[in-house]
């Protein structure tokens, strides 16, 4: 995963480092790269407000063994989930190159779990290995934007979140409701 996300840094780091004028001039237009998994667009329409689509995705795994008098069951799944998401950013105050602005986010994603039961065989498993995962969040975060030049920034968000993931297969279906603690970090590239 590391080796596909380092040429697209470089890329951005390169774009950054060779002004534009048009750039310069309005700085209105960017891309955003945050981390934990989203990239996005920022477009501010005004000097107070920006809106930026961006699109997420995760990639986890996860085993468990179980010992029973029945013998060792182990499980292990892989879970891929993609999104689509938008942000608010509605600056509160600026000094020099440093803004706060508040945010609410919304992020709809859909993905698949796939899981491997290796149980014993005088064990009766129910339920299909691929399962259909849906879900949003909503999210309200604080967040500071910091300019380290015309066209490269800085930023950070911290917020609460809320959650909702639904998984279903043809036997069973399931429901996670979550409420917690969300930051990001990231940087912006304006490209005009």
């Amino acid at each position: 995963m590391a080796l596909r996300v380092r040429p697209l840094v470089l890329a951005v780091a390169a774009f950054a480092a060779f002004p534009c004028q048009a750039a310069a001039q309005s700085g209105r237009f960017g891309l955003s790269i945050g981390y934990p998994t989203a990239l996005g667009v920022l477009w501010q329409p005004s000097a107070l407000v920006g809106i930026r689509p961006e699109f997420t995705f995760d990639v986890f795994n996860a085993d468990s063994t179980s010992v029973s008098r029945l013998g060792t069951s182990r499980f292990s799944t892989d879970t891929r989930l993609v999104g689509v998401g938008l942000s608010a950013l509605f600056r509160v105050y600026r000094e020099e190159n440093l803004s706060l602005y508040v945010s609410p986010r919304y992020v709809h994603r859909r993905g698949r779990t796939t899981v491997v039961q290796d149980v014993p065989a005088n064990v009766f498993v129910t339920g299909s290995d691929d399962r259909e995962i849906e879900g949003h969040s909503i999210t309200g975060s604080l967040g500071v934007r910091y300019g380290l030049g015309e066209r490269f920034g800085v930023f950070g968000e911290l917020g609460v979140d809320r959650s909702r993931e639904d998984t279903t297969d043809p036997a069973t279906e399931s429901r996670i409701d979550r409420t917690g603690i969300r930051s990001g970090v990231g940087v912006v590239v304006l490209l005009f």
